[in-house]
C-alpha cells in the first residue's frame, strides 16, 4: 500500500534515529557500535572512550574538504549537536509546535524556524549552517 514502508526500511530508520539521539546526547561511538554489531558485513571497530566515530570523522571531512569549513573538530562536534537538537524534529520527522519532545529534541513552527534556532544556538550565520547541514547530508541523507 502507498505510505507502507518494508522492516528493512524500518529498521533503517529506527537505527538513524537512535544514531542521531546518540550524537545528540554525546554517545555517538557507542550509537555506532550497535549499528556495526547489527550488520553481519562491517568489522566490528573497538572504540577508545572520548573517541570520534567513523561516521563523524567522515561527515567533518566533507565538512573541512569539500565544503570548505574552517572550525576544529571539537567545534564542528558541538556545532552539530546542537543542529541535531534543534533541527532534527523539523527536518527528518517532520513534527512542528514549541517546547520539546518526549526525547528531549526542539519543536520549532518550521524547518526555517529550526534552522535560525541552530544558528543562534551555535552562533554561526547561514553559511556555516549550510556546511554544516550538508556535512551530514551528503553522508546521510537528513532530509
Amino acid at each position: 500500500m502507498p505510505g507502507d514502508i518494508s522492516k528493512a526500511e524500518e529498521e533503517v530508520a529506527k537505527v538513524m534515529e537512535a544514531l542521531l539521539v546518540a550524537v545528540v546526547n554525546g554517545d555517538a561511538a557507542a550509537a555506532l557500535d550497535r549499528d556495526l554489531e547489527s550488520n553481519a558485513d562491517p568489522p566490528k571497530q573497538a572504540r577508545v572512550e572520548g573517541a570520534v566515530s567513523a561516521c563523524d570523522r567522515q561527515m567533518f571531512a566533507e565538512y573541512k574538504h569539500t565544503l570548505g569549513g574552517s572550525a576544529p573538530l571539537d567545534t564542528y562536534l558541538e556545532r552539530l549537536r546542537l543542529s541535531f537538537h534543534r533541527t532534527l524534529n523539523a527536518h527528518v520527522n517532520g513534527l512542528t509546535g514549541s517546547g520539546v519532545d518526549e526525547a528531549g529534541f526542539a519543536l520549532h513552527a518550521s524547518r526555517g524556524a529550526a534552522q535560525a534556532a541552530c544558528k543562534v544556538a551555535a552562533g554561526i550565520g547561514d553559511e556555516e549552517f549550510k556546511r554544516l547541514f550538508y556535512s551530514v547530508d551528503r553522508v546521510h541523507a537528513y532530509t
